[in-house]
């Protein structure tokens, strides 16, 4: 679930508001990494309906405004696996996707 908390003051269009803090269930576009001491959570956004993607590019030029939050949970499917809980998350500030490293 991603949250941009201070989107009223980005210039963020609109329509994009009513998606703010709503859950999104990655599927064949995440992949999940156990390594030694960390996990490690990648989603391949180039797999994205195009809309989607659309929606996110063109909200790259406002990045280094956003006080982005970020949460990630499991699905539960079944009565024993709800309620479901926080897995982890992160605070996101000044991304500038100028800066970005590829690491190939």
């Amino acid at each position: 679930m991603g949250s941009i908390e201070n989107i009223e003051s980005t210039g963020v269009p609109k329509f994009i508001h009513g998606y703010n803090g709503k859950p999104a269930l990655v599927t064949k576009s995440g992949t999940f990494t156990r390594h030694e001491n960390y996990i490690e959570i990648t989603i391949n956004v180039n797999m994205w309906a195009f809309l989607a993607k659309k929606g996110l590019h063109t909200l790259i030029p406002t990045f280094p405004e956003f006080i982005f939050n970020i949460g990630f949970t499991i699905e539960g499917r079944s009565d024993d696996e709800l309620p479901e809980v926080l897995l982890g998350g992160c605070r996101l500030l000044n991304l500038n996707p100028d800066m970005a490293v590829v690491d190939e």
